[in-house]
């Protein structure tokens, strides 16, 4: 069974919408609302500006099930300065209530990748995750993921994934980003490989799932969600609505094997024509400079298993207690 907790107050209730995640449209509304924007500030112009996306999951009390706790979930990339590998002083979360969108800050720690009380990377390097633990107010209009019944079984008698089974991810648009509240886009697409090796990507080899849909900036630290209808489950003989599991987390795109050059003219660099054979002023010749990193269509889903891989290590035990 599957179901979204609700948070009220300082207690965490289970809501009895099972149907409109297991069973729904194409894309059940909870799960947009699952979805947060991260902001962070520029350590050098001090601008905040939109970095990606967040999710809330939660876990259960194991003695009480209408109760849990609550965390973010992105990559360790959308809260760390590239430059120096640092976690940001703080985020910012840009989140829904009711009536509109606000900012919640959330400290972070100094350090590289030195852990906080409520702080949760994976232990892993190559893996890019972390989780943060989230208070939660009855005043956000958001919903909670419920990690460890919405993620695929790999029962034989379950939905089966393989290449050509369908997804989509929701997040960050940043070309809109929603004005009165926030408006996470949704994109769709299908797998098209499961490797059963590591796959280097962004200088690691990682276990990745291999998707052919676009992701763009801002759509980091998406849950990305398997669907099936029923006609794709087996011994299914009729069709119905589809059937909804967590894929796992967006880390980002493989870029093409082309990347598109500009000529740019050399600036204070010696010419490779020797002074005899050249003219008196000949210039250097122009020198080709990638304009961007272009995107082969193949983004990359860190498995939804490396969730539950976080949500085991001793310090989060230990804070759930």
């Amino acid at each position: 069974m599957s179901f979204f907790w609700n948070p009220v107050t300082l207690l965490i209730f289970l809501t009895s919408i099972s149907s409109s995640i297991a069973h729904a449209s194409a894309v059940p509304e909870e799960v947009r609302k699952s979805v947060a924007f991260v902001y962070v500030q520029d350590p050098k112009t001090g601008v905040t500006h939109p970095n990606g996306t967040g999710f809330f999951v939660g876990v259960r009390v194991p003695n009480d099930p209408n109760r849990g706790w609550i965390y973010v979930v992105t990559n360790k990339h959308v809260v760390t300065d590239p430059t120096t590998r640092a976690w940001y002083p703080s985020i910012q979360l840009r989140v829904n209530t009711h009536t509109q969108s606000k900012f919640l800050s959330i400290p972070l720690y100094g350090e590289p990748f030195d852990v906080r009380q409520d702080l949760f990377p994976s232990h892993d390097p190559a893996v890019d995750l972390v989780l943060i633990a989230f208070p939660f107010s009855n005043e956000l209009d958001h919903l909670i993921l419920p990690v460890q019944d919405l993620i695929a079984s790999a029962s034989p008698d379950g939905p089966q994934v393989a290449p050509g089974t369908d997804l989509y991810f929701t997040g960050m648009f940043v070309s809109y980003l929603g004005g009165q509240k926030i408006e996470p886009m949704v994109r769709f697409g299908r797998v098209s490989m499961i490797p059963q090796e590591k796959v280097l990507f962004n200088g690691y080899n990682e276990d990745l799932i291999l998707a052919e849909v676009f992701s763009f900036g801002g759509n980091s630290g998406s849950p990305v969600f398997y669907f099936w209808g029923l006609d794709q489950m087996p011994g299914a003989v009729s069709i119905g609505p589809p059937l909804v599991k967590l894929a796992g987390v967006m880390q980002g795109f493989f870029p093409g094997n082309e990347t598109p050059y500009a000529e740019v003219p050399r600036i204070g660099e010696e010419t490779d024509v020797s002074p005899e054979q050249s003219p008196k002023n000949t210039k250097s010749p122009p020198r080709p400079v990638p304009v961007f990193l272009p995107n082969s269509g193949i983004a990359a889903i860190i498995p939804a298993q490396k969730i539950l891989d976080i949500l085991d290590y001793p310090e989060v035990k230990l804070r759930q207690r």
